[in-house]
C-alpha cells in the first residue's frame, strides 16, 4: 500500500513538472500569457473617462474686467494717463492809450508839452498755468512798444502859374508840409500779478530806450487845367512826397509803476501808471517851428534836456 502512495505521488510530481516546461517552451507558447477568460465569463466594462479641457491658470494676468453683475471700476485707470486740465492762459497782450507827461527838468525846457499815443505790450506767464487753479502770484516777462507824438506844425500853401509852353492850361501847385516830433519806446518789461480774481492788482519794472525824431514831410500836388475856350489832353493831379528827417537823438530809460486789471479769465480792462526815468537828449522845440506859406521852408530851434516822464495808459489785456 505505501508503495503505491509512493508511485502515485511521483507521478503527480513528474506531470507537474511536463506542464512547467512545456509552457516555458519558447516554441510552443513563446512564453505568452494565456488571456483567455473561461467559457461563459463576460468580463466587465470600463467606463471611458469624458474629456477635459486643461484648466487655464489666469492669476499671473492683471485685468480691469469686472464681473457681469458689477459694473467696472473707472475711478482709478490702471493704464490711462492723467491729465492736466489747461486753460491756456500763458500769454497776456495788452494795447491802450497812452499820455507822455515830462517831469523834473525835461517839464521845464520843454514847457510841459504833453504828448498822447499808444502802447502794445506782449508777455508771457512763467507761473504754471497748465493747472486749473492758478497760482496766487503770476510772474510776467516780455516786451513793450510804445508811440507818442510830441508836437508839431503843419502848413499849406497854393499858388497858380502860367507855363508859356503849355499856353492851353493853367497849373496850380498846392504844398502841405507838416513837421512831426515822435518818440518810439522799445523796453523789455518783467510784471507780477496778485491773486485771481474780477480785480488783479501788479507792478512792473521796465529799462529799454527811447528815441526822439523830428521829421518833416512835404507833400506837393500839382494840378493841370485847360483854359475857356482852349481844347486838349485833360490830366489827373501829380503827386508828390518828400520826407526830411530834421532831428533824431537817442537815449536810455528805465522806469516802474503798477497798476489793476478788472474783468474775467480772458478780457480785463487795464489801468496803470509808470514813472521813467530818462538820460539825456537834444529835440526840436514844438514852438519854434516855422514853416513860410510862400516857399514852405521849414526853421527851428532845439533844446537839451533830461527825458523823465510819467505814463498813465488805459486799454484791453486779453490772456490765451
Amino acid at each position: 500500500m505505501r508503495k503505491q502512495i509512493y508511485s502515485f505521488t511521483l507521478i503527480c510530481t513528474l506531470s507537474a513538472f511536463a506542464n512547467f516546461a512545456y509552457a516555458q517552451n519558447p516554441k510552443t507558447n513563446a512564453g505568452k500569457l494565456n488571456n483567455k477568460a473561461p467559457q461563459g465569463y463576460q468580463a466587465p466594462t470600463i467606463p471611458t473617462p469624458p474629456t477635459q479641457s486643461p484648466v487655464q491658470n489666469d492669476s499671473l494676468k492683471i485685468t480691469n474686467n469686472a464681473p457681469l453683475n458689477q459694473e467696472k471700476d473707472t475711478s482709478h485707470p490702471s493704464s490711462t494717463p492723467i491729465k492736466n486740465n489747461t486753460d491756456g492762459n500763458h500769454i497776456l497782450f495788452n494795447l491802450g492809450l497812452i499820455m507822455g507827461i515830462p517831469q523834473n527838468q525835461f517839464r521845464e525846457v520843454s514847457n510841459n508839452d504833453l504828448s498822447i499815443g499808444v502802447g502794445l505790450s506782449v508777455m508771457y506767464n512763467f507761473m504754471g498755468t497748465d493747472q486749473k487753479v492758478k497760482s496766487p502770484v503770476n510772474i510776467y516777462l516780455g516786451g513793450t512798444f510804445e508811440y507818442l507824438y510830441f508836437g508839431g506844425e503843419s502848413n499849406t500853401g497854393s499858388y497858380d502859374y502860367t507855363d508859356y509852353y503849355y499856353p492851353a492850361y493853367n497849373f496850380n501847385n498846392s504844398v502841405t508840409t507838416n513837421v512831426n516830433v515822435n518818440v518810439y519806446s522799445l523796453f523789455l518789461v518783467s510784471r507780477i500779478a496778485f491773486l485771481n480774481g474780477p480785480v488783479i492788482p501788479f507792478i512792473e519794472a521796465a529799462i529799454g530806450g527811447r528815441s526822439f525824431d523830428g521829421n518833416e514831410k512835404i507833400t506837393a500836388i500839382q494840378t493841370q487845367t485847360l483854359k475857356p475856350g482852349w481844347s486838349g489832353q485833360t490830366y489827373a493831379p501829380k503827386q508828390q512826397d518828400f520826407n526830411k528827417n530834421l532831428e533824431s537823438d537817442i537815449t536810455g530809460s528805465y522806469g516802474y509803476g503798477g497798476g489793476f486789471l478788472f474783468g474775467n479769465s480772458t478780457i480785463h480792462l487795464e489801468i496803470k501808471v509808470m514813472y521813467y526815468k530818462g538820460t539825456t537828449a537834444t529835440y526840436i522845440d514844438n514852438e519854434s517851428i516855422k514853416i513860410d506859406p510862400i516857399t514852405s521852408k521849414v526853421t527851428y530851434s532845439t533844446k537839451t534836456s533830461t527825458t523823465d516822464m510819467l505814463i498813465p495808459q488805459i486799454g484791453i489785456s486779453a490772456t490765451f
